[in-house]
């Protein structure tokens, strides 16, 4: 179900050349947090939007966009588990979108609105898996802020192969979707191919770290997985590759915005991967690019790109920028249909 409110203006666009446009992307998810701390943390949000207006523009236009800002707020839907808000508020233009997106807090005030600032305020991934495989034993580790806490401990028990990946599988099997973050496997150069081999989830491995020997302490791994941890953007993009990688082989991969415009968004779980920058005019006609009747220089959609964006993020899926000329043949645009 898409929870979405949005009041398009009546007003004409020349009316005002220089309008403030309230953008407010935000943490939510009543569901896991009290009211009370929501709505403290969106006040601060508004002293914030306060602030800058004051700054810019007249008295008048201020209270004007304080009214509706606040007309917005005191209806927002505590009843959803959508874990994040985007609110754009201007004086000819209000829409609220309710997300699943993990989102760090971000507030604008400028003269037009971009619903790719949501995507630039994704929360970065901040916590990883570690496997680490060694002849005698396994041991995998939760690695957040260069943590490392080990969950779980097992001695080889066999020493057959099959055997040990079996046991190391049926853990994996739980943590998992239990914690939903990237997986990444240390071992020798003799344990990482047995992985590769023998595991059920080596498809799911984001990157195997090779280690000098089979005694792998907390040092040496810190040291592996620093360049990793250090940075997020990085580890991002190396999801993105091999998601994209996994749908091509799947053959679940959509390109081009006229053939992901005619699927119209996507559906949960899936991801569009936008080339930085790429922009799409729309044409005049009645085909799937058409130019969206609600895209305008007061609405947070400015092409049929930015319709489609929004469209995915409201139907559950996600949406990451890659840099222009990651996606060669796929005309800068790419929709995997389901990401596992």
């Amino acid at each position: 179900m898409q929870l979405l409110s949005e009041k398009p203006s009546t007003v004409t666009e020349g009316l005002f050349v220089d309008m403030p446009s309230v953008s407010m992307i935000l943490p939510f998810n009543p569901k896991m947090n009290s009211k009370t701390l929501i709505n403290e943390a969106i006040q601060r949000a508004v002293q914030k939007v306060t602030s800058a207006l004051n700054g810019r523009y007249s008295g008048i236009m201020v209270e004007l966009v304080l009214e509706k800002l606040n007309a917005v707020l005191s209806g927002l839907n505590y009843s959803t588990h959508k874990s994040s808000l985007a609110i754009y508020i201007s004086p000819v233009f209000e829409k609220v979108l309710y997300l699943d997106l993990p989102v760090t807090e971000s507030v604008s005030v400028s003269n037009h609105f971009e619903i790719r600032d949501i995507i630039n305020s994704k929360a970065k991934p901040d916590r990883v898996m570690v496997l680490v495989v060694t002849a005698m034993e396994s041991r995998i580790y939760l690695v957040q802020a260069n943590k490392f806490t080990c969950i779980v401990s097992n001695p080889a028990g066999s020493k057959d192969d099959c055997a040990r990946i079996r046991s190391i599988d049926n853990s994996l099997d739980i943590l998992l979707p239990a914690y939903a973050v990237p997986l990444f496997v240390a071992g020798s150069r003799e344990q990482c191919p047995v992985m590769m081999k023998h595991s059920r989830h080596s498809s799911e491995v984001l990157d195997y770290l090779r280690t000098s020997s089979e005694n792998i302490n907390l040092d040496e791994l810190g040291h592996l997985m620093l360049p990793i941890l250090s940075d997020p953007d990085q580890l991002e993009q190396k999801e993105i590759r091999k998601c994209l990688a996994e749908a091509q082989q799947r053959k679940q991969l959509t390109t081009g915005i006229e053939n992901i415009a005619k699927n119209g968004g996507g559906c949960q779980g899936s991801l569009l991967l936008v080339e930085k920058d790429y922009v799409h005019p729309g044409t005049q006609n009645k085909c799937s690019t058409a130019m969206p009747v609600h895209a305008g220089p007061f609405s947070n959609i400015r092409d049929s790109v930015d319709d489609v964006i929004e469209k995915i993020l409201l139907n559950g899926g996600d949406v990451a920028f890659v840099d222009a000329g990651q996606l060669p043949g796929k005309e800068h645009i790419a929709l995997i249909q389901h990401v596992h």
